[in-house]
């Protein structure tokens, strides 16, 4: 039996075909006007989540991306700064080294002076610097400067003195044995305990290398930097004096054989004499010895949970106030000691510039080292983007040549459709009007 297809039907489902035929060449037109494929959450449920996914991850990218680029730009800037600072360091050790020859006229110690004082400021400088209006040496307190620029200058120079203890034997011909190379004495509270190696200085050295010698063992012994300076006088007595000059530096020689070998003529010490040590009085003061940055990390996240620390404080490059080498202290004493013509003072300062020098390229060394950590994520998260765009890309971009065949291929079906249509609607009453 078959079904009776009127005319009606035959209209409403051309009509049907028709609005199909429209409704795809509308969504192909539309992704041929964005180039997504996706224009809206039911073209595909699916893969929108995944294309919002994407863009998500995409987006964090980005911004850890931003934040590695600042990153690299604060510790290019803080690598350049260190980078001048050890240059001035370097150069300030020259003068220094200069300066300690006992040969030099008043003329050449005040022009080495003049120079280290031009770059005692620039270190100033160099600790109050900026990177886009922050200060990079003053932990998280960037808005504000570290360090005092303020050079006082005052009528003169008295310098001070460290406690000293001096000898009342000739040790010119001393003989050291196992049987007298004992020493023990208290340097600024520190206990010290000395074995000096066996040496005959009557056929070698004499006083001179028996002061130096002893200097550098007990200058080893101790582990709180209590130093002294040990020299022989005309009559080639010993004279132990501390480095610390203040008028509550204290020094004691307590026993051993050496003591009351070659120091002691009764044999007993209570014949050694003592003196108290005194302050000085600086012309020049660097105010700078006394300040103290913030030691607070800047971190930035270059990762998920990653956060790097870029920035340096001025306590690890310049020194604490409290630090023995803290560079300004040391510059303000390198500079009194060449105004009093003090050259073995200014000799002393030597070791402390070293082990600043020092800890300043370690902390260079550690700024190159997050440099390249940094330069490490960089290439991670550009490669994770360029990943993140591939997969976007297809889920959601349109593939343009298959879009202009399936367009022109719908376009030929409408025509296709109209034409049909033309033919199996029955003529209306107006064309047999004609």
């Amino acid at each position: 039996m078959m079904n009776r297809v009127t005319q009606s039907m035959m209209n409403m489902q051309l009509q049907r075909n028709l609005n199909s035929n429209l409704n795809q060449m509308n969504d192909l037109q539309n992704q041929m006007a964005t180039g997504k494929k996706i224009n809206k959450p039911s073209d595909n449920p699916v893969g929108i989540s995944y294309a919002m996914r994407y863009r998500t991850e995409l987006t964090a990218t980005d911004q850890y991306q931003q934040n590695v680029d600042t990153a690299t730009s604060w510790l290019d800037y803080t690598d350049s700064m260190l980078g001048q600072a050890g240059d001035v360091v370097q150069r300030i050790r020259e003068l220094t080294v200069q300066g300690a020859s006992g040969n030099n006229p008043p003329s050449a110690l005040d022009a080495i002076k003049s120079e280290i004082l031009q770059l005692t400021s620039q270190l100033v400088n160099i600790g109050n610097s900026d990177f886009n209006g922050k200060h990079v040496f003053n932990g998280q307190v960037t808005d504000k400067e570290a360090y005092d620029g303020t050079i006082q200058t005052n009528s003169t120079t008295l310098l001070g003195a460290g406690a000293s203890v001096t000898g009342n034997v000739n040790v010119s011909t001393a003989n050291v044995t196992a049987a007298n190379n004992t020493l023990s004495l208290v340097v600024e509270g520190e206990t010290l305990s000395i074995t000096l190696p066996p040496r005959d200085y009557s056929v070698g050295g004499g006083a001179a290398a028996f002061a130096t010698d002893l200097q550098a063992a007990i200058n080893k012994a101790s582990t709180q930097g209590n130093t002294v300076s040990i020299s022989a006088d005309a009559n080639n007595m010993l004279s132990i004096k501390s480095n610390t000059m203040s008028v509550s530096s204290s020094l004691q020689v307590t026993g051993g054989t050496l003591a009351t070998t070659f120091l002691s003529a009764a044999g007993t010490l209570s014949d050694l004499v003592s003196a108290p040590g005194k302050d000085g009085v600086s012309k020049y003061v660097v105010a700078a010895k006394n300040s103290n940055a913030d030691q607070g990390n800047i971190n930035y996240e270059i990762g998920t949970g990653i956060y790097m620390p870029v920035n340096v404080s001025g306590n690890e490059v310049f020194g604490k106030s409290s630090d023995k080498d803290n560079l300004f202290a040391v510059l303000e004493n390198i500079i009194n000691r060449l105004d009093a013509g003090d050259t073995a003072g200014v000799s002393d300062q030597l070791g402390n510039l070293d082990t600043r020098l020092t800890k300043l390229l370690e902390t260079r060394a550690d700024i190159g080292a997050k440099q390249s950590r940094v330069d490490l994520s960089s290439d991670r998260l550009k490669d994770s983007s360029i990943n993140l765009q591939s997969l976007q890309s297809k889920v959601e971009d349109a593939d343009i040549a298959e879009l202009i065949t399936n367009l022109k291929t719908n376009e030929n079906i409408y025509q296709a459709s109209l034409s049909v249509g033309s033919k199996i609607i029955t003529p209306s009453l107006v064309d047999f009007l004609k």
